[in-house]
């Protein structure tokens, strides 16, 4: 009896932990061509598309389908970041989170980005944003690129592109959507306090030392295709192991709440079982 009851409240325990914070898909477009044509984003050209949450949400992974070519020094960072919505285009005055990772130019095409992130937002609108070779100056860098190729079967809608590499640029994309492959994958967390910084209804500010002083953006040129881009190698077996099969693995991670509700539903358990044992 006592046995059973132990095991009970174990199975229980896990049953109920796995069903929190199961990751799932935000944006999946697919991936793209294996080369040119696409889009360039480099030091000069920043893309970014809108993403919008019908909850609080844990982003955990960030991909973009593209290669490097270039020439000059190796592994200059590529940012990712993460903006509040500034309607047509992100709201630099309100940056979230900031990351970097770098790609190798010539690199095949394949999916690449960062991984293991805590990006805890509340629902609502917001942008993530490539900023390639944010703090790169000199010559020889500026014939690196990155190119993100069309094809994607499932085009993204609402994007911007900020020119000459300036916060101030951005600029809403309405001639195409994107055709370019992204994937980004998060997990769900418990209700957000009101007074969070990341709740939908807390104030904004500028969290980045880069933010402009002005929300406004002037109509821009968006950047420009690569009709000319040397296609890079593909040989088998060129899709990241990561995304084998077309799916992002399920990460499970037990909300600390429950993890305190059910261990002390077990000592509770274990302290009648002793009681009953005297009696």
């Amino acid at each position: 009896m006592e046995k059973n009851l132990t095991l009970l409240l174990l199975f229980t325990f896990f049953v109920l932990a796995s069903r929190n914070a199961q990751a799932f898909i935000i944006i999946d477009t697919g991936s793209g061509n294996l080369g040119a044509p696409g889009y360039v984003a480099d030091k000069e050209y920043w893309k970014a598309t809108e993403i919008s949450l019908s909850k609080a949400t844990r982003i955990t992974d960030i991909y973009h389908w593209q290669y490097i070519y270039g020439i000059g020094a190796p592994n200059r960072p590529m940012d990712l970041a993460l903006y509040g919505d500034g309607g047509d285009i992100p709201n630099t005055l309100d940056e979230l989170y900031r990351t970097s990772y770098s790609v190798v130019e010539t690199s095949m095409t394949d999916w690449y980005g960062v991984s293991n992130l805590d990006w805890t937002v509340g629902p609502g609108e917001y942008w993530i944003a490539l900023e390639p070779f944010i703090n790169v100056a000199s010559d020889d860098d500026f014939y690196r690129f990155s190119v993100l190729p069309f094809g994607s079967p499932v085009p993204l809608t609402n994007n911007a592109s900020a020119y000459q590499g300036n916060y101030e640029n951005w600029s809403a994309m309405h001639s195409k959507p994107f055709e370019w492959g992204l994937r980004v994958s998060g997990s769900s967390v418990g209700p957000i306090p009101p007074n969070s910084p990341f709740s939908p209804n807390a104030p904004t500010s500028p969290h980045s030392p880069f933010a402009p002083q002005s929300p406004t953006s002037p109509t821009l040129p968006f950047g420009p295709t690569l009709p000319f881009a040397p296609t890079p190698p593909t040989p088998p077996g060129f899709y990241s192991a990561q995304f084998q099969g077309g799916g992002i693995p399920t990460i499970t991670n037990p909300e600390p709440s429950t993890v305190l509700l059910l261990g002390g539903g077990l000592f509770g358990a274990a302290a009648m079982l002793r009681r009953r044992k005297k009696a």
